[in-house]
């Protein structure tokens, strides 16, 4: 990574050129993923959820 004039970080990402092309496009997407969640602003914590089980039997069949 390096910091250009304005002070904007810059991410360069190389793939060599024997990488099928399908490969090569996969590979950036991940890679510029994995850039964005690793230098992007803290987010606020996430809500808390309360989970509950609820569980229910059949009730059995009449015989008719």
């Amino acid at each position: 990574m390096s910091v250009d004039d304005g002070g904007h970080l810059k991410m360069y990402i190389l793939i060599r050129e024997s990488v099928p092309t399908g490969f090569a496009v996969l590979a950036a997407a991940h890679a510029s993923l994995a850039a964005y969640l690793k230098f992007r602003a803290p987010s606020p914590p996430p809500p808390s959820w309360t989970c509950s089980r609820v569980m229910a039997r059949e009730a059995p069949r009449s015989r008719s």
